[in-house]
């Protein structure tokens, strides 16, 4: 080998370390950035960096900055994630929540085995609170996508796969209420019931939602469950989920209901050990998602109540607060029939209330 020879060697070992080193660069800082600025374990990083292309290849810091350029022309860096509607500020879950985009527009039919196995759990459930002689009603809320469908474009068919469910729930003989009527009913009224950038009701639509279940279950409305005030809103979870600064968001104006402070416990229930710990009293915005809770008011002849529901029922448990005493909240999620007729025989409540968003509706079947 000759001399020149040896140099082009040595000139092509240094441009394959360089470019190894580039390719080195990037995958660390995707791993530092989960755990320096996203607080993981350096294993928990490791296997997030990797799973997240975006964030794997080090730009997870460049993702704002990628969204926030799209989004000045309304368009989504991730619609995976979040759908743009067709009118700024409209957002909507993308398919990667229980593919409730496709759902809604293709208007898919589940099969008859689907809905079978579906109306079978559900009627388990039903049999099993009424063996307890509580009263059981399942609430259907329905999708963002439902309800404001007009801004996801002119060619939405709608969710074939909930009628599929709804009927086949009323034929099981359970007490269903199913909140897109009424929810379609109100749209025309003065406030918005969802949030344009997020994925959740307003307080307004959530009160919509509690005043058909009273009427639905025969309780009285107590007067003085709250004020009407406005509200400005700048952005919701879709619009941080696509990591879009709130300064950028149009401002929302809804005219929502205060929720007053309750006059009661909270208590923090352990459903497996059956013990109570204290949690913050009157605390109207506690997550339901892990932890399950218990409020205690003091409310003459008031009837008890479980709910199992999901992040919607976080704007109405202080209106069920007001008229249920005590009320049990848990996630849906977090329960099953084995652990349900255990809180049955222990807690004999007046009311078992199922009240399931409509894009995890058929996750009912895995009870």
């Amino acid at each position: 080998m000759t001399f020149n020879d040896m140099n082009e060697f040595k000139r092509l070992k240094l441009t394959i370390s360089v470019f190894l080193l580039l390719l080195l660069i990037s995958p660390l800082m995707g791993i530092a950035w989960f755990y320096y600025v996203e607080d993981f374990t350096p294993y928990e990083s490791l296997k997030k960096a990797t799973r997240n292309r975006v964030n794997a290849f080090g730009f997870a810091w460049l993702k704002p900055s990628i969204n926030r350029f799209f989004y000045r022309y309304y368009i989504s860096a991730d619609p995976n994630s979040v759908i743009m509607g067709t009118e700024a500020p409209w957002m909507y879950l993308g398919d990667n929540t229980n593919q409730v985009y496709s759902t809604t527009v293709n208007g898919s039919l589940l099969s008859e085995n689907d809905v079978a196995s579906w109306s079978a759990s559900v009627k388990a459930i039903k049999t099993l609170v009424e063996s307890y002689n509580s009263q059981f009603l399942l609430i259907l809320v329905p999708n963002k996508h439902t309800i404001y469908s007009e801004y996801l474009g002119n060619y939405v068919k709608g969710n074939y796969a909930t009628q599929q469910l709804t009927e086949a729930a009323v034929d099981s003989g359970v007490h269903l209420l199913d909140l897109r009527h009424f929810m379609m009913d109100e749209k025309n009224a003065e406030y918005w019931l969802y949030q344009k950038t997020d994925s959740h009701w307003t307080n307004y639509g959530a009160w919509v939602a509690f005043r058909h279940s009273m009427n639905e279950m025969e309780e009285n409305l107590l007067n003085g469950s709250g004020d009407w005030v406005s509200q400005p809103v700048k952005g919701g979870d879709l619009s941080q989920l696509l990591g879009v600064d709130s300064s950028l968001i149009r401002d929302e104006n809804y005219i929502n209901i205060a929720m007053d402070d309750l006059d009661s416990v909270c208590v923090e229930l352990n459903w497996e050990a059956a013990t109570n710990s204290s949690c913050e009293e009157g605390d109207k915005a506690l997550n339901i998602h892990h932890q399950n809770y218990k409020y205690s008011t003091q409310i003459a002849h008031a009837k008890s109540a479980i709910v199992l529901a999901d992040s919607f029922f976080e704007r109405q448990q202080s209106l069920w607060a007001h008229h249920f005493s005590p009320l049990y909240v848990a996630h849906y999620h977090n329960s099953d029939l084995s652990r349900l007729e255990g809180e049955l025989e222990r807690l004999s409540p007046d009311w078992v209330v199922l009240q399931v968003i409509e894009r995890q509706l058929l996750d009912l079947a895995r009870y």
